[in-house]
């Protein structure tokens, strides 16, 4: 059994446990009657796991609230790009100066694709950057 939950902090979360499928506790029946006793696998404390979706728009979310000058610049950025172009996240690097969070340039590009302005191609090449050390990146289309 998979239980949506939401922690403490508000994050929701997906609990489960091999053994007593998340609720944390196991049944027995002694003399005709059910008890309770704290699951041997989990000790009454069900493994939690948080929702990567969920965490990942809060991260990007997170960052582009805390880079918010950065994120601006880059949006105009990438609306100042000529429609059909192709580019990567190398381009953005080019035109502005580094993030104050190495995250916020994929918050930018994942932003700017909810929006509608870019799209995902499918493609992807090797950066060009040294610190990227030629690992493959998403190639964008400007609409």
């Amino acid at each position: 059994m998979i239980m949506r939950q939401q922690n403490l902090s508000g994050v929701p979360v997906v609990q489960s446990c091999p053994a007593c499928g998340g609720d944390g506790w196991e049944w027995e029946w002694e003399e005709e009657r059910a008890v309770r006793r704290p699951c041997p696998a989990c000790h009454g404390v069900p493994t939690v796991i948080a929702d990567p979706a969920i965490l990942g728009k809060r991260g990007m979310s997170k960052v582009s609230t805390t880079c918010g000058w950065w994120s601006a610049e880059a949006r105009e950025t990438i609306a100042g790009l000529p429609p059909g172009l192709a580019f990567t996240s190398d381009l953005l690097r080019e035109r502005l100066q580094d993030p104050p969070h190495p995250n916020a340039v994929g918050a930018a590009l994942n932003s700017a694709a909810r929006s509608g302005v870019i799209q995902a191609t499918g493609r992807f090449t090797p950066s060009l950057r040294p610190k990227g050390h030629g690992r493959k990146i998403q190639v964008w289309m400007k609409l």
